[in-house]
């Protein structure tokens, strides 16, 4: 539960037609807006629902965060994002498993995980070779154990999918019955229920989950999105986050002209100097950065 509309929605289907019983769960990497904080608490408590914040030392998400934003020479949210989420999905599977719980569920929709995007930002995970010169090339050794530790348990997502297909079409199923038993499965329900933001938006404002005017993603998203839209907008003149949106659009489940209006806003605000600049210096004071120490002129 980011704060967001999208896990927001999706707590309330699960919750109000499914029946489940939920365990909200939020990974606080030390970006989270006052927004989604105030999000969170109102939808939880209107849906009556169990919830846990999970911080991990702040030191290693820290020496992350800092290592990609000074070295990435691609697209820095493709190198951030994938890390935040090894962190947040891993830690949720820890849990799950020592609490038996069943499934892990996300608000992902399948505009947000299309071949394009998701190699994207996935490619610093999935290539072994470059995981290795990270963990041991930016990291003290304490932190890089910590790291590895962490990763074991997502270490099956990296299976290609034919392989996978291919044990699972073979393997008996009481072994596939044991293993899911003992191992929570990660389910992302939008994709099969469809996604229409706008839609679902105005529903969890309706029902109060969110209040009116709270569910926008420039005020929900973690803070380090402004920092990285900074550094990828004067790097490659747009923000990574059109193409998602833009799928959406092609689908008529976004207005164009408004959004376009919105990141031609954005940008021109990043090329003029004032972009969300109280946001921007406090993921950088955290960081233990300055804005020099940004590679945004490759």
């Amino acid at each position: 539960m980011s704060g967001g509309k999208d896990s927001t929605y999706v707590a309330y289907v699960l919750k109000e037609k499914y029946g489940l019983n939920i365990l909200g769960y939020t990974f606080d990497n030390g970006f989270l807006s006052e927004t989604a904080r105030g999000n969170i608490a109102a939808s939880v408590n209107r849906l009556g629902l169990d919830h846990i914040y999970f911080k991990p030392r702040f030191s290693v998400i820290r020496e992350v965060f800092a290592h990609f934003v000074t070295t990435e020479k691609g697209c820095a949210t493709h190198a951030v994002c994938p890390s935040c989420c090894a962190f947040y999905l891993s830690f949720a599977k820890m849990i799950s498993r020592r609490i038996g719980i069943p499934f892990v569920i996300f608000g992902w929709a399948a505009e947000q995980d299309q071949p394009g995007v998701r190699i994207g930002r996935s490619h610093a995970y999935h290539d072994a070779r470059r995981l290795r010169q990270f963990l041991d090339s930016a990291f003290s050794a304490e932190s890089s154990a910590y790291i590895r530790e962490m990763l074991a348990t997502h270490m099956h997502a990296w299976i290609p999918g034919s392989m996978a297909i291919w044990i699972l079409k073979r393997i008996p199923e009481r072994f596939f019955k044991y293993t899911a038993s003992k191992y929570p499965m990660v389910l992302t329900p939008l994709k099969a229920w469809g996604y229409d933001p706008e839609r679902h938006a105005r529903k969890i404002v309706e029902l109060g989950l969110i209040h009116e005017g709270k569910a926008d993603p420039m005020d929900t998203n973690c803070l380090m999105v402004h920092l990285l839209n900074l550094i990828d907008v004067k790097r490659h003149g747009y923000s990574p986050f059109i193409g998602e949106f833009a799928s959406s659009v092609r689908q008529g489940k976004l207005d164009r002209h408004k959004w376009l209006k919105i990141f031609d806003e954005i940008n021109s605000q990043i090329m003029n100097g004032t972009y969300r600049r109280a946001d921007i210096a406090k993921v950088l004071d955290k960081l233990g950065l300055k804005e020099q120490d940004l590679r945004t002129g490759e």
